[in-house]
């Protein structure tokens, strides 16, 4: 599942797309910059189907490295 998120950084915030995932009894995330304005629902949801395929990749990408490296 992806998810929004709001990071806050010297007063100015910035939104995400994230993707957790478990590897290794630990939550690993990745994540998407969305920009510094906070989207508007139905904006969301097209960003988060445009995104999610994208996301996953990089989930399973990011756990084959981790497993590699082990």
């Amino acid at each position: 599942m992806v998810y929004l998120t709001k990071k806050t950084t010297r007063g100015q915030h910035y939104y995400y797309l994230v993707k957790s995932f478990k590897y290794d009894g630990r939550v690993e995330k990745v994540q998407r910059y969305l920009g510094s304005e906070e989207p508007a629902e139905s904006e969301l949801e097209q960003l988060k189907q445009k995104h999610t395929i994208e996301l996953e990749l990089a989930a399973i990408e990011r756990m084959a490295l981790m497993s590699s490296e082990t």
